[in-house]
């Protein structure tokens, strides 16, 4: 996956969000392996772990708002460039499990979404 607009070796995820949801834990396949470690972990309380089921707003001291827009571009396993992307429409009603679907679906499908 690819973060447009940021260089792999200066990103962070400072809230956590992307590791927290199981996307940051490391890629590996045929064709590069990078890994992206955050620097905190994402709960909804200060202790519980967010799940897919959380609604942004639940997301303790996240910063993300109505219209914040995910873009998410690859390599799919055939070798083939893949994009897509995800927006939070309404962070009191989004659960965090739609961008997980969002990142499924590019990938799965061949995203040009």
């Amino acid at each position: 996956m690819q973060i447009n607009g940021v260089d792999k070796d200066d990103f962070t995820d400072v809230n956590n969000v992307l590791e927290s949801i199981g996307i940051l834990k490391g890629v590996v396949d045929n064709v590069d392996t990078e890994i992206h470690m955050a620097d905190k972990t994402n709960t909804t309380d200060g202790s519980t772990a967010i799940l897919p089921a959380n609604k942004w707003k639940d997301i303790y001291m996240a910063n993300v708002a109505d219209g914040d827009t995910i873009t998410i571009t690859g390599i799919d396993h055939n070798g083939n460039p893949v994009s897509g992307s995800y927006q939070i429409a309404n962070i009191n009603g989004d659960a965090v499990g739609g961008l997980l679907t969002a990142i499924q679906d590019t990938f799965e499908g061949g995203g040009n979404g």
